[in-house]
């Protein structure tokens, strides 16, 4: 006799794609959190595309279908002061939480929780725990590239920064700031 199991289709957390000349990375709608797998994979997805002189867009709209507030080429182009890979005032991304990527700069810290479709500002690194319901802006989609981050938050608003996003292989040599409560 033989058995047969019941068919469960897992659905991946992350679809990857190429829209416009841009690599696109989705959550699915279903996923209100990334485990630290997945929120890793996004983290070495950016950080190869990039190394490949990609742009990428972690598009962040309801996860099912492309964003009605974001598309891949709408991204604003024209600014002149990324991050130089040398400048170690501009803190790498790294991977502090599931979900969860902080970006940073001397004068200020972005954590993004991808899962979740949603950011925070701080003054310095926080741990995303510790991060009140109110500090958090709702964010349709980031523009990723070799010396700049660009959010576009639910509302049509666009925030830009230098980042650098890199391996996790090449986050070792990098010194971390103290985490503070917010």
């Amino acid at each position: 006799m033989q058995r047969s199991s019941p068919s469960h289709t897992r659905v991946p957390p992350l679809t990857v794609l190429m829209v416009d000349g841009i690599v696109v990375i989705r959550p699915h709608a279903d996923v209100d959190h990334l485990d630290l797998d997945a929120t890793g994979a996004v983290l070495s997805g950016v950080a190869a595309a990039i190394a490949c002189g990609e742009t990428v867009m972690i598009e962040l709209g309801d996860g099912a279908e492309p964003s009605s507030t974001a598309a891949p080429g709408e991204w604003p182009h024209g600014y002149d002061d990324d991050a130089d890979p040398g400048d170690r005032s501009v803190l790498v991304a790294r991977v502090v939480a599931p979900g969860c990527i902080r970006l940073g700069a001397a004068h200020e810290t972005w954590t993004l929780d991808i899962g979740r479709r949603r950011f925070c500002r701080s003054a310095g690194p926080v741990d995303p725990k510790f991060v009140g319901a109110d500090a958090w802006t709702a964010i349709a989609a980031v523009w990723v590239t070799a010396g700049r981050s660009t959010l576009l938050t639910t509302t049509g608003t666009y925030l830009s920064a230098p980042t650098r996003w890199t391996s996790a292989d090449d986050l070792v040599a990098e010194p971390e700031r103290p985490v503070v409560a917010a």
